[in-house]
């Protein structure tokens, strides 16, 4: 045999056994490389389409921020305004009721919230009693009806109703 084909041979042989055997742990790391670089690609995809809707985001935390600020005014009790005591008798005559007795009461300690109570006793139709009901629980500042009563009066065509109103608001901040 010929001295260069046997080089030939012995040079292709130590290649062949190379590929063979490191080749192909090369080969799989090189799998594996492109694998996790896919991954990053499809990350990338995702964080691209996630920065497209930025400016919607952006424009949505805004008129988040405009409302909470609305919202949080309306939340914080008017330091002209009556005292509450004198606010609800009137809120309650507004809506033709008699106001027999209006006292303060402590603030419920259970409320989370600043807040203030007060206990009415009214005369009047069934009918105003109820609408003093309903404009009291849509006041501005959150107004609940947290204890209700109510009972024929004395001269059968009206009614005697005993409640106690708690209004909340948010703390300064």
């Amino acid at each position: 045999m010929n001295r260069s084909v046997a080089t030939f041979l012995l040079l292709a042989g130590l290649a062949g056994a190379y590929c063979a055997t490191f080749g192909r742990l090369r080969l799989a790391a090189i799998a594996d490389h492109h694998r996790s670089l896919d991954a990053a690609y499809q990350r990338h995809e995702l964080a691209a389409a996630g920065s497209r809707q930025l400016p919607e985001l952006l424009e949505a935390t805004e008129e988040l921020a405009q409302l909470s600020d609305q919202l949080t005014a309306r939340l914080r009790p008017d330091p002209l305004a009556p005292p509450p005591v004198l606010a609800l008798s009137r809120a309650v005559k507004a809506d033709g009721l008699q106001v027999d007795r209006a006292e303060a009461m402590p603030p419920d300690s259970q409320l989370a919230l600043p807040n203030h109570r007060v206990r009415l006793a009214v005369t009047g139709t069934l009918a105003s009693l109820f609408t003093a009901l309903r404009d009291l629980e849509n006041t501005a500042l959150p107004t609940r009806v947290t204890e209700f009563s109510v009972r024929t009066a004395a001269d059968g065509r009206n009614v005697q109703g005993e409640l106690v109103v708690a209004q909340a608001w948010s703390a300064p901040q």
